[in-house]
């Protein structure tokens, strides 16, 4: 592997470690937009949830609230017991009420569609059973105001054993089920950020190695080379040719020793037909002087 290495140059093992580190952070980040987007998107269904939720029983609320005033002074309109001024004041009293109750049952409706089919279904029926509800007791708060008691009492018997009980348990079933999707939103997205993190910190750990490893290869490849070269540089400036020059990379420390050992040969060719010129030089000279 150390041999592999020595073979590549010094710039593509720091252009590929960059590069790698790069790409980490480049999943860290896209990890943190991913998981912020998941966050908001999650917050917003959890919002949903909780206002069909409340939607839902702040009309079941209205309701049973105008359903029982309706009982009560309903009764006691027939045997006289209130008055024309405070029967007038109940009736727009219950006509404000189911206004309200007609307002969030629009309001439920015009949601945006729930994303699971079973879901959906079991919305559509509630807002059904609520709708023709509240169009149940319009139509009886209208029979109290007309004093009609045959439709009154019809309409009251539906309300207390066909049309209250079937919207109770329909009712019951839908928020039950709306709950239990909102605590499965909660768990779904805790158990998305908790494999984010695990991998946004070992994105973080590979990151911290190469950086590491790099700081490695370049005291290896690079430092430590670099420093052997200029000493050998040194002794070749003070005319010291007597220690090799080895090579042991082919990257461009290892060029940086390859031309030095060739400058040393030169040097040594050179001081080799220096030492031989003078030998002839001495020889000549001695016959000439003999």
């Amino acid at each position: 592997m150390l041999g592999f290495l020595r073979s590549l140059s010094i710039r593509a093992i720091v252009t590929t470690t960059l590069a790698c580190f790069a790409l980490l952070i480049g999943i860290i980040a896209a990890l943190g937009y991913t998981g912020t987007d998941m966050a908001n998107q999650a917050l917003e269904d959890r919002t949903q949830t909780a206002t069909r939720i409340d939607l839902l029983r702040q009309i079941d609320r209205l309701s049973l609230k105008v359903f029982a005033h309706l009982e009560a002074y309903g009764k006691m309109s027939a045997v006289g017991l209130v008055g024309m001024v405070e029967r007038q004041e109940q009736q727009a009293e219950l006509r404000e009420l189911l206004g309200t109750a007609r307002t969030s049952l629009a309001d439920f409706k015009a949601m945006p569609p729930f994303a699971r089919e079973d879901g959906r279904q079991l919305l559509e029926t509630v807002a059904g059973d609520l709708d023709e509800t509240l169009a149940a007791l319009d139509r009886q708060l209208q029979a109290w105001v007309e004093q009609d008691t045959g439709t009154y009492d019809q309409l009251e018997d539906e309300m207390i054993f066909k049309r209250g009980p079937k919207v109770a348990r329909d009712l019951a079933d839908t928020l039950a089920y709306l709950e239990a999707h909102g605590a499965r939103q909660l768990a779904d997205y805790h158990a998305s950020l908790t494999a984010f993190a695990i991998i946004g910190g070992l994105a973080l750990t590979v990151a911290l190695l190469l950086l590491l490893a790099l700081r490695a290869m370049l005291m290896g490849l690079v430092v430590r080379p670099v420093g052997e070269a200029a000493e050998h540089v040194q002794r070749l400036a003070r005319a010291d040719l007597s220690q090799a020059i080895p090579v042991g990379s082919g990257n461009e420390i290892g060029q940086l020793l390859g031309a030095l050992r060739e400058m040393q040969d030169s040097l040594v060719r050179i001081v080799g037909s220096v030492r031989a010129g003078s030998g002839s030089i001495l020889v000549g000279a001695q016959q000439i002087a003999g």
